[in-house]
């Protein structure tokens, strides 16, 4: 999709305090422009129009802490394979698992840089500092001894945790050099018994940059996750809905900044490169 392009999910299930409302959601470029239980019907004629039918459930998107060129250490260290190709990977598993808003902090930040404007994906980068007048496809971040600073939020290098160690202090989950980056799975390492808290986690970087939060709102920043709940193995119900978050289980739909990255399992923006090892 393309700037201007307007964009409706209709029939989509919204969690809402023991209940799914079926809703519609209203896409205008990179933001939410509306939703609710009762469509216009000017909204029909937005070039775009995507109806789940009562069988997926929506989440925002993901937003966590990653190094791209980490991903796959014994590959990106072997002189002979493109690089960029081994970061374009990186983002491709990151989509396929709901991550929206990767905040990236690299060693090699102008390989990571070249492929979000190649690509241009809306990311996070963290930098040690950034110019004033700097204008890039992706956001920035500041790296400083104090933690990490994105928008006007200091996230503390005591508050970065990782999955198994998910507390009341931690505001930015670190999957940096982990085996995955499933998201879901990894989850389930955190010993926290109250799952909003920890799911609270995923969407904290979105709350700094005033582009969301935890729930999907007018406003927000159009990144999206759905779920086909309407068969096993992802069948839940409005008591149990939130389990889904961490069962193992990657969203079937997921948009980027109200753009449509894959549709039912299949990848349409980013597609998962060819890396020749041998």
């Amino acid at each position: 999709m393309s700037s201007g392009v307007r964009v409706l999910l209709k029939n989509i299930l919204v969690p809402e305090e023991n209940e799914f409302k079926n809703m519609y959601i209203y896409i205008d470029n990179d933001k939410i422009a509306d939703l609710g239980e009762e469509l216009p019907v000017e909204y029909e004629f937005a070039e775009l129009v995507l109806d789940y039918n009562s069988e997926y459930i929506a989440f925002p998107g993901f937003s966590v802490l990653v190094s791209l060129t980490e991903r796959y250490p014994g590959i990106y260290e072997t002189g002979s394979i493109d690089k960029k190709e081994i970061v374009k990977a990186a983002l491709y598993e990151l989509v396929m698992n709901g991550v929206t808003l990767p905040v990236i902090m690299d060693k090699d930040t102008s390989i990571v840089k070249h492929v979000l404007k190649e690509v241009e994906f809306p990311a996070i980068l963290i930098e040690d500092y950034v110019k004033e007048d700097q204008k890039n496809v992706y956001l920035s971040g500041i790296k400083s001894d104090n933690g990490i600073l994105i928008g006007d939020t200091l996230f503390g290098w005591t508050e970065i945790c990782r999955p198994d160690h998910i507390d009341d202090n931690c505001k930015l989950l670190d999957l940096r050099g982990l085996h995955t980056y499933n998201v879901s799975a990894l989850l389930n390492m955190s010993s926290k018994n109250n799952l909003d808290a920890v799911l609270d986690v995923l969407w904290r970087p979105y709350k700094a940059l005033r582009l969301g939060d935890k729930k999907l709102a007018k406003g927000s920043r159009a990144d999206i996750v759905l779920y086909k709940i309407a068969e096993p193995p992802k069948l839940v119900t409005p008591r149990n809905y939130m389990d889904l978050l961490r069962s193992g289980y990657n969203p079937d739909t997921v948009i980027v900044a109200g753009e449509l990255y894959i549709d039912k399992n299949e990848p349409l923006i980013l597609q998962a490169p060819r890396i020749k090892l041998w």
